[in-house]
């Protein structure tokens, strides 16, 4: 059943997200050899779905796995391109400090979307 296998599946997806978190005390231990380790237990608690579809994205975070999952679900029209500023100082050879600004375009759940799933969880 699925939903038996939900928790051990979310507990051991943990280990391995935790892995490529840098802000992790076990960041050092991100080598392959932990990676493999990480995703049989993911993997081995998978076959107790029976058979269900499941769905797993593995990734560096902030890489966009929900932002994808949201899309596929919800459509396009869930997310908004939202720009990011961001100030960073360049010293010079000479000992000033260069002032810079950069902007990126960033895919985001839209405040709409958000609405939208809250009142869900209160309807259930």
């Amino acid at each position: 059943m699925l939903e038996e296998a939900y928790e051990p599946i979310h507990q051991s997806q943990h280990k391995l997200s935790d892995l490529w978190s840098s802000k992790e005390s076990n960041y050092k231990n991100f080598n392959l050899k932990n990676v493999v380790s990480a995703c049989k237990e993911v993997f081995g608690h998978v076959e107790q779905a029976n058979d269900k579809q499941i769905i797993i994205a593995l990734g560096n975070p902030g890489c966009g796995k929900s932002t994808m999952f949201t899309s596929l679900v919800y459509g396009p029209q869930s997310l908004h391109r939202k720009k990011v500023e961001y100030k960073f100082e360049i010293p010079t050879s000479d000992g000033q400090i260069l002032h810079k600004t950069k902007y990126q375009f960033h895919l985001e759940q839209s405040t709409e979307h958000k609405l939208w799933l809250k009142k869900q969880d209160f309807a259930n």
